[in-house]
């Protein structure tokens, strides 16, 4: 009888432990938190949270970012590379957020792929941005810099602006290990800017993150 007992006690033991793993092996799949280590570099920390569909198909992401450093304090003094950039043609796409939090929406064309992720859509952004003005005495006029004299504390004057921007995002996610992932990402789109127009942004991301 104690044998027939024990027998019945294990059968009921599987009966809700196994459903019970198999939801939380779907809910680890699910949650993930990622850190942009691009950001790291420009002195900011950026960090993401994104919430997958049951289907696989669709996620929503929050991405959150704050500047820990001081705003245009990699600004180059030689006029043909231009502030905020190492190629002159990208300098008008710099992004000048001091903090932002925003919402995103992934859409993943290979629902619950394994390894290999791709993923796409929009995502808006708002916060708060600081411009950084220098006055350059020769030519009596702000955000010119001097390719023979470094820009000076005394001629410089911070703008700072309600910050808001749409991209359009595409990337990647690879895992190497069930719970583990690396990722690129890059976002193109536009913010409003100090002087109320629109700039153009490009928003690179090479993340690490794991899943819970």
């Amino acid at each position: 009888i104690l044998q027939n007992f024990y027998k019945q006690f294990c059968l009921i033991l599987l009966v809700f432990i196994i459903p019970t793993s198999m939801a939380q092996e779907a809910r680890i799949k699910k949650n993930n938190i990622s850190w942009n280590l691009i950001d790291m570099g420009l002195q900011r920390f950026s960090f993401e949270y994104e919430r997958m569909s049951k289907d696989g198909k669709m996620a929503f992401t929050l991405p959150m970012s704050y500047r820990f450093g001081e705003p245009g304090n990699h600004i180059s003094s030689n006029t043909e590379i231009g502030p905020y950039s190492g190629f002159s043609d990208f300098t008008d796409f710099r992004d000048e957020s001091d903090w932002y939090i925003g919402l995103g929406f992934m859409f993943h064309p290979i629902a619950n792929a394994k390894k290999v992720q791709l993923f796409f859509g929009p995502e808006i952004r708002f916060g708060e941005a600081t411009h950084v003005a220098y006055y350059d005495t020769y030519y009596d006029e702000y955000d010119y810099i001097s390719s023979y004299q470094e820009p000076s504390e005394d001629y410089e004057t911070k703008i700072n602006y309600t910050y808001s921007a749409f991209l359009a995002n595409v990337g990647m996610k690879y895992y190497p290990v069930d719970q583990l992932f690396l990722g690129v990402k890059i976002g193109v789109g536009a913010y409003g800017s100090h002087a109320n127009s629109l700039n153009g942004i490009i928003s690179p991301a090479l993340r690490m993150g794991f899943s819970f």
